[in-house]
């Protein structure tokens, strides 16, 4: 049937049996751990001509980056993990609504009514549990330091940017796509 995977496995000679799926997924791991201690989940900002540096020899990349720096001063690189689009999406939205106190509550009521429309969407309320109230904390801290204008905004944003706080912020996107899609 297609439900059956196939493993494959030999025999070193005189040594013990060795099977391919596990020796893979063991470089799988090694190469995300790698990944994960040299790549930031998002970077800090740069101007967009840093590219130029990255693709000297390829012309055709090089015109892109100059197209992109008149109409953009700067970029932020994301882990390469899979929800790279989803936190750059939402950090770059978070970072603007922090520009926007009006904007930046309308999309807090958004999340706050969330967890309710998914629920009533079919999702498992332990699914969105899961990641609703840490999304929560993210935005209520955002929130009340976005009432200090003195603040630093690298500083306000630099948890986001972390495996322990980071992820929470790529979760909702997808399901609340889903949100708008349906209505």
């Amino acid at each position: 049937m297609g439900d059956e995977v196939e493993t494959t496995s030999y025999q070193v000679e005189d040594g013990p049996q060795i099977n391919q799926d596990e020796l893979i997924l063991a470089q799988q791991r090694q190469i995300e751990k790698e990944i994960s201690e040299s790549t930031a989940l998002v970077g800090d900002q740069e101007p967009i001509i840093s590219l130029n540096n990255e693709y000297s020899t390829d012309t055709v990349y090089q015109e892109k980056v100059k197209d992109l720096a008149s109409k953009y001063k700067s970029i932020r690189k994301t882990r390469p993990d899979g929800n790279c689009f989803f936190r750059a999406f939402s950090y770059a939205n978070i970072e603007r609504l922090l520009d926007n106190k009006d904007e930046f509550n309308d999309f807090y009521k958004l999340a706050e009514d969330s967890k309710e429309v998914l629920v009533q969407l079919g999702f498992q309320q332990f699914t969105v549990e899961d990641f609703y109230d840490t999304y929560m904390e993210v935005l209520k801290r955002l929130r009340s330091n976005h009432q200090d204008q003195a603040a630093d905004r690298e500083a306000i944003l630099t948890p986001e940017r972390t495996p322990r706080t980071g992820p929470p912020i790529t979760i909702p996107i997808p399901l609340l796509g889903r949100r708008l899609k349906s209505t």
